[in-house]
C-alpha cells in the first residue's frame, strides 16, 4: 500500500505523542484509543501498524466513532483485521457520547472531524472525563496556510469549565 506524505507525517506525529506513554507503562496494559470520526479506519490502520512495529508487545483496545454506516463497516474491516487490536465501532453521532464506555482512554484522536461537530465543547468535555490521567487528546486539521495543524491536549490542559489551554505544534 502506497502511503501519502501527509499520512506519513500524521502517523509520525501520533506515534511521537504515544511513544512516551508506552515507554513508561507495562505491556500487560492495553493502550485504549478512541478515534472520533474514524471514517474507513484506513489512516488509523497505518499509524496503528507503525506503532506496533515500534512497540511489538503492546495490544490496543480501539473504539472508532463515525456517523456513516458505510464507513463504519469499512473501519471494522480495516482496524478489526489487525491481530494486536481489539476493536469496537460505534456508528453514531459522537455528540451522543460514549455511554457504554466506562474505562478511561489513553488517547483520543480526531482527524478533521471537529469541523462537523455542532457542540465541540460537549465532545471535549466528554474527552476530558474519559481520558486517563496520563492520556492525551489529539486533533489534527488540514489548513490552507500550513500543511497540518495539530493540537495535543492533555487532561491538565482543560480546566473545570471545559476551557482548553493548548499549544499548537
Amino acid at each position: 500500500m502506497q502511503i501519502s506524505s501527509k499520512v506519513q507525517i500524521v502517523s509520525e506525529k501520533i506515534i511521537r505523542t504515544l511513544s512516551g506513554l508506552l515507554a513508561s507503562r507495562s505491556v500487560a496494559t492495553p493502550l485504549r484509543v478512541c478515534s472520533i470520526g474514524c471514517g474507513t479506519g484506513e489512516l488509523d490502520r497505518v499509524w496503528l501498524s507503525k506503532l506496533q512495529d515500534q512497540f511489538p508487545d503492546f495490544t490496543v483496545e480501539y473504539v472508532g466513532v463515525d456517523i456513516d454506516d458505510t464507513v463504519c463497516k469499512a473501519a471494522e474491516d480495516n482496524v478489526g483485521s489487525l491481530d494486536f487490536v481489539t476493536s469496537k465501532i460505534y456508528c453514531q453521532d459522537i455528540q451522543e457520547g460514549l455511554v457504554d464506555e466506562v474505562v478511561k482512554f489513553d488517547f483520543f484522536l480526531s482527524i478533521s472531524s471537529f469541523y462537523f461537530i455542532k457542540t465541540p465543547d460537549k465532545v471535549l468535555d466528554m474527552c476530558r472525563k474519559l481520558t486517563s490521567p496520563e492520556g492525551k487528546t489529539m486533533s489534527i486539521y488540514d489548513n490552507v496556510h500550513c500543511k497540518i495543524l495539530l493540537w495535543v491536549i492533555s487532561p491538565c490542559n482543560i480546566d473545570a469549565h471545559g476551557v482548553v489551554k493548548m499549544h499548537v505544534t
